[in-house]
């Protein structure tokens, strides 16, 4: 699992806080992508002509599945009973993805997603519920990114440049 991602973020603050709590305005827009669409598009890509995948580069999603954090925030929200959003004012971090996918649609022949970030947070909820997550868990360093490199280096495992001792 990693939390460092934005859906998977979203659904762990709506199911241990019951409250998304933005500190900017949610404008930046983010692709999303199920990771069983990307296995499917490796898949794809696997059995496509040599020709057609040759040294070429496919963004992996579906052009409706791009969306501005605030309704990725509401969607997550909508899915979590008791969970409410609130936004904060606009930022000064501009960074912001939206992402064409006509390239994979029109030339990797059999692709199409299959899943919404709604069925993705739906997913999510179920199996925090079945495994019923506790906020340690959440916050717990091996499931985001930089949290498990500052332990690594902490650790003295990983060097000054991320490379293992």
């Amino acid at each position: 699992m990693r939390f460092d991602v934005v859906i998977n973020d979203l659904c762990a603050l709506a199911w241990t806080t019951q409250r998304i709590a933005m500190t900017s305005d949610g404008s930046p827009w983010r692709p999303v992508v199920h990771v069983e669409d990307i296995c499917e598009a490796i898949y794809r890509a696997l059995l496509a002509p040599a020709d057609t995948v040759r040294a070429r580069v496919f963004n992996v999603g579906q052009t409706e599945e791009n969306y501005r954090v605030r309704e990725l925030a509401q969607i997550v929200a909508d899915e979590f009973p008791g969970c409410s959003v609130s936004v904060g004012p606009p930022s000064g971090d501009s960074r912001s993805y939206r992402v064409s996918f006509e390239r994979i649609r029109r030339e990797l022949p059999g692709f199409r997603c299959r899943y919404t970030a709604r069925d993705g947070t739906r997913q999510l909820r179920e199996l925090f519920e079945l495994i019923k997550m506790t906020p340690d868990t959440y916050q717990f360093r091996a499931f985001t990114r930089l949290r498990q490199l500052k332990h690594l280096q902490a650790s003295g495992q990983i060097d000054d440049e991320f490379y293992w001792r």
